[in-house]
């Protein structure tokens, strides 16, 4: 479809920056709701381990896995250094970058359509999608991502109405910024491309373009010659997942059928503005699904960077096609003011479980290490078994415990410093390391069994052999198995 180049909009002073910048704090507000009432996951633990190491030891971790990631953990490392390191600190920069993603989508929905409505509709149903609250709550770069896309896209349109050298440098930055958040975000040129070549300026966005994706380059050939493309080969999807994308990207069944709707509307009463929209929101999609057996990217979280796209699509669908009649019938009025409370309340039911709840299928470990750490006596062992996530988890939940309490990893081989993983390794022989232990605490995600099957047989045959259990408990996904020394005699 023909692009018609997007018209400039006057400067912004005074209250012309009052409604992106009351929609940015309305967002924030919502993602600092709750935001330390939930446990940490298992990419939080790991966003935590990764950003407290000293610097050669996350360089080690890097060379092995998450290169990709390198810039935000370079980041959070030296926020923790400031802020701290509890579930709060470690997510408030998701929540501050999310807000600045809704008062930047409510800037660019004014430049894109020169009208401060459909800029304010779609900073509002940002704010009412779930996911842009679950995700301004996660301690990982994903709503980063989003912020530098949409960055990039005004630093672009900025660009086109005025071209100079410092504007096609501050548009190759932000672009950097978005590419290093997650590599994802490039799927954004396409939209650009869009954008440029409405404007006839395609040449020196080329140039700006490729400058902005040089800084990945070095980062992502070292994750392919490590290796690395591997580590989310769990994930598989087929076709049928694309259509439910978009519910997965709002987070919520009603806030996801309003938007779907209302984007359908803009593209048909304004498909000559919204071409490029399209391209951001609709063509990561296939893209994905296509190549999910090779890069495992199909995922609504590597793609939040598309939200911003998404509300604005379907700002602009509710202003161009519900507008009018707002304006000139009541009853149109009276059904378009009850229904953000509706949407409202929808997105509140599906932001109280999704956001300030466990998530589904998460170990409880806060719950699990509160306990080992109100029991543990001086001399106490820890042994893990599960999927690996077990050590990290326990480290953090017990990082407050004083040393001469704290249990101490019993069958550790080398540790995950040294390794520069995640996890530890096993020792080889388990019966020397398990020397002196009287009472070990068997943390473990198996659901099934007696809590250590995913244990080198050696080790499990050892703990049964000459260990008892004194008390077992169970929380979500996760039990504890107290086991002391059996007695010579017995």
């Amino acid at each position: 479809m023909p692009v018609a180049p997007a018209r400039p909009a006057g400067p912004l002073r005074g209250r012309g920056l009052l409604p992106p910048v009351l929609v940015g704090l309305l967002v924030l507000a919502v993602c600092l709701w709750g935001i330390g009432r939930r446990p940490l996951d298992h990419d939080e633990y790991a966003t935590w381990w990764a950003a407290t190491l000293p610097h050669a030891d996350l360089s080690r971790l890097l060379h092995h896995t998450d290169a990709l990631l390198a810039p935000y953990y370079v980041f959070m490392h030296g926020w923790t250094a400031l802020a701290g390191d509890s579930a709060t600190a470690l997510r408030l920069p998701s929540a501050l970058a999310m807000g600045a993603v809704s008062g930047l989508t409510a800037l660019l929905g004014r430049r894109l359509f020169d009208d401060a409505r459909t800029g304010v509709a779609a900073g509002v149903l940002t704010a009412l999608a779930p996911n842009a609250a679950q995700y301004g709550q996660e301690a990982r770069p994903y709503a980063f991502a989003a912020l530098f896309a949409v960055a990039a896209t005004l630093a672009l349109l900025r660009a086109l109405d005025r071209p100079g050298a410092v504007r096609w440098l501050l548009y190759g930055v932000a672009l950097a910024l978005a590419v290093l958040s997650h590599p994802l975000a490039a799927a954004v040129l396409p939209a650009h491309l869009a954008w440029a070549r409405a404007g006839r300026r395609t040449a020196a966005w080329a140039v700006s373009a490729c400058c902005g994706l040089l800084p990945v380059l070095p980062l992502a050939a070292l994750g392919v010659r490590g290796g690395q493309t591997g580590q989310v080969g769990w994930n598989l999807t087929g076709w049928r997942s694309v259509v439910t994308m978009p519910y997965l990207l709002f987070g919520s069944p009603a806030v996801a059928a309003f938007g779907l709707l209302c984007a359908l509307a803009a593209l048909v009463a304004a498909r000559d503005r919204v071409g490029p929209l399209a391209l951001w929101a609709l063509l990561p999609l296939p893209v994905t699904a296509a190549t999910t057996g090779e890069l495992h990217l199909f995922q609504e979280r590597y793609l939040l960077f598309t939200l911003p796209a998404w509300a604005l699509l379907a700002a602009c669908g509710a202003v161009r096609v519900l507008g009018p009649y707002v304006t000139r019938r009541r009853a149109a009025a009276v059904t378009a003011a009850a229904l953000v409370p509706v949407l409202a309340a929808c997105s509140a039911l599906d932001h109280t479980r999704h956001v300030t709840r466990r998530h589904p299928g998460e170990p409880d470990f806060r719950r699990a290490a509160a306990m080992v750490e109100d029991r543990a006596r001086p001399g106490d062992g820890l042994a893990y078994s599960g999927n690996g996530t077990e050590p990290r988890a326990l480290a953090y939940e017990l990082r407050r415990l004083p040393a001469r309490t704290r249990p101490t990893d019993v069958f550790t081989g080398h540790s995950a410093r040294r390794l520069g993983r995640y996890a530890p390794d096993d020792c080889q022989d388990p019966e020397p390391c398990a020397h002196g232990f009287r009472r070990i605490w068997v943390v473990s995600t198996d659901r099934s069994g007696d809590g250590t099957d995913s244990m080198p047989s050696r080790t499990e045959d050892l703990l049964w052999d000459r260990y008892r259990p004194a008390r077992v408990e169970w929380f979500a996904n996760v039990r504890v198995v107290l086991l002391v020394r059996a007695s010579r005699r017995a």
